[in-house]
């Protein structure tokens, strides 16, 4: 599990697996997230989603309408592409996290992350990037993208449908999410509910991701994160 985490921080560019959290799938861990991201908000306060994401990207935040929480969408544009004017008038002072797709699942636009990065730091949002599309196809470096969550799901890459969530260092020990009083407090395992996918996280995400890279170089994953897995001494394929 431990070699699983470390691998999967090389795979996404996070500084160490203590950034690394599993779960059953992207869509679960969005939810937990957005359980414990509503807790440090108040009546009033907005989300920012867009018209381009999956519903995974979605579903959890329109669900905390519920808790009062305002959420507003950027508009598509014909060309498949958001619309930057609108984004820019859809993050307000009250907006408290902007979350977006790097991918379309749909059209395989890949979205402004930048522009995105620019407008939530400016009033202090947080930052959530759906890289479930992505992190098959290109490298995927959040601490380039400066993202404070990001996540994706291990089959896409020929793993198990196990979920991963990479959270800005010492954010995730800021936030109080669900558990079970047993489980460690402490980031990454606080927001890991029930017994995880042991032998799948351990057996497939270690071998395709720590093994130098080189079945995820085989998918197309690009040179950079095989020299980062290089680095990191990855253990020999199976």
């Amino acid at each position: 599990m431990h070699a699983a985490r470390e691998a999967a921080a090389a795979f996404l560019g996070a500084p160490s697996w203590r950034e690394i959290s599993f779960g059953q799938s992207m869509t679960t861990l969005t939810f937990q997230l957005s359980h414990a991201l509503v807790r440090e908000m108040a009546p009033g306060d907005e989300i920012v989603i867009t018209q381009l994401d999956h519903e995974a990207n979605r579903g959890p935040w329109l669900h905390l309408r519920e808790r009062g929480i305002e959420i507003r969408e950027v508009a598509l544009r014909p060309d498949g592409t958001l619309d930057p004017d609108d984004f820019a008038r859809q993050v307000t002072a009250r907006t408290r996290l902007v979350a977006v797709g790097l991918a379309s699942n749909a059209l395989g636009t890949v979205n402004d992350i930048p522009l995105a990065r620019r407008l939530s730091a400016a009033v202090g949002a947080w930052l959530l990037i759906d890289a479930v599309h992505s992190a098959a196809h290109f490298p995927v470096d959040v601490q380039a993208l400066d993202a404070d969550f990001l996540l994706c799901s291990a089959y896409k890459f020929y793993g198990p449908h196990v979920g991963l969530l990479y959270c800005r260092p010492g954010l995730l020990d800021r936030l109080r999410t669900d558990a079970l009083r047993t489980q460690d407090p402490r980031a990454p395992f606080r927001i890991e509910t029930g017994t995880p996918n042991h032998a799948a996280l351990a057996d497939r995400v270690h071998c395709l991701l720590g093994g130098g890279g080189d079945a995820a170089r085989a998918g197309g994953l690009g040179d950079d994160r095989h020299r980062r897995l290089r680095a990191r001494g990855g253990a020999a394929l199976l």
